[in-house]
């Protein structure tokens, strides 16, 4: 498997977590969150380019 396809998993699952952090604060940082979530997207967006990239052609 291709290790920058792992370490992309791996922000992505850190980004998760940071997430369900902040959402389980009693006053939770909104701005935070969404821009976690930005990030999260931009990456499984990576993901998915890179998962096509190594597909064999149909």
């Amino acid at each position: 498997m291709d290790s920058r396809l792992d370490n992309l998993r791996s922000r992505h699952g850190d980004l998760e977590s940071a997430v369900s952090t902040e959402t389980a604060r009693p006053a939770p940082d909104f701005l935070r969150i969404r821009e976690f979530k930005r990030r999260k997207l931009r990456i499984r967006d990576l993901i998915a380019i890179r998962e096509r990239m190594q597909a064999p052609a149909a």
